[in-house]
């Protein structure tokens, strides 16, 4: 019996072989195409990237006060630190922290 069709979008990248030889191993390691691979890595990303905008967007224009920069670390248990500026003066330091629970 022939495989039901997926619903998709062909993608066409140019990455890097050494990360191509990565996701090559990888898929192989987990059984799995690197179709899946590259869905579950984007969405992922995606899904982290969204999650973030909504926490930025939560703390801006409280008092008009704007984000100054945001940047995520590779601190374990600190997912980001944000900065927020009124006028020049810095107003507050967010960070966000994983619970260790």
């Amino acid at each position: 019996m022939a495989r039901q069709k997926k619903d998709g979008t062909y993608l066409n990248v140019r990455i890097e072989t050494t990360v191509y030889d990565r996701l090559e191993k990888f898929s192989e390691e987990a059984g799995q195409s690197k179709t899946v691979a590259v869905e579950r890595a984007l969405t992922a990303y995606l899904d982290d990237y969204e999650e973030k905008q909504k926490m930025l967007e939560k703390y801006q224009n409280k008092k008009g006060e704007q984000i100054y920069f945001s940047f995520h670390l590779s601190i374990p248990n600190i997912i980001s630190i944000i900065v927020v500026k009124s006028g020049n003066e810095v107003t507050r330091i967010i960070i966000f922290a994983e619970s260790s629970v």
